[in-house]
């Protein structure tokens, strides 16, 4: 089981994601097509993400917090909004330590340029733009770069494998809660 630990992250001039801490949860951990199951799913039941509960300010793997900064500047950087939660983290938040990943939710006013999300390959840390938080596939991808996976290309399309979730082709409508790693990856799962 991986302790993952959700950063909801607001700031002191309402800046906030659109969704509550106890919906992001759900999402993640327990709704019928979330993160969470999706994976079980895809890997045969060995792949778990379980919330990190030790710290006194999480809720159901969610910490909700404020930073000073105010996220709105201009140019204001998705590695700029999780270098201030972690500093908010450090000074005001008890999230204990027990937890593999972290999952950082900025709000819309926040610059991810062209990305949904973007994460450490082999790193603990992905970063979600608001309106992307809540999409299993997109938490999934991030998930998939923290456990050392890389995109799916095929020719010289970065993401070009239409087969995997690590590939940029998916269709909601079609493939919505259905689709999991391409062969190789499953392999490797």
């Amino acid at each position: 089981y991986f302790k993952t630990l959700i950063v909801r992250i607001s700031d002191k001039y309402g800046h906030s994601p659109t969704y509550s801490a106890a919906e992001l949860s759900k999402q993640v951990f327990t709704n019928k097509s979330s993160m969470t199951k999706q994976y079980q799913a895809c890997s045969n039941g060995q792949l778990s993400f379980t919330p990190a509960l030790d710290g006194a300010d999480i809720v159901n793997g969610v910490v909700d917090l404020v930073v000073d900064n105010d996220l709105s500047y201009s140019g204001f950087s998705h590695q700029e909004c999780v270098s201030a939660a972690d500093n908010a983290i450090t000074l005001n938040y008890d999230v204990g330590t027990a937890h593999t990943y972290i999952m950082y939710i900025c709000p819309d006013v926040v610059d991810f340029g062209i990305a949904a999300g973007v994460a450490e390959i082999g790193g603990k840390k992905s970063w979600f733009k608001n309106e992307f938080s809540s999409y299993p596939y997109v938490q999934m991808h991030e998930l998939g770069h923290n456990l050392v996976f890389f995109h799916s290309g095929e020719g010289a399309a970065e993401y070009g494998d239409p087969t995997g979730i690590m590939g940029g082709y998916y269709n909601t409508d079609v493939n919505f809660g259905k689709m999991c790693f391409n062969a190789a990856k499953t392999w490797a799962t």
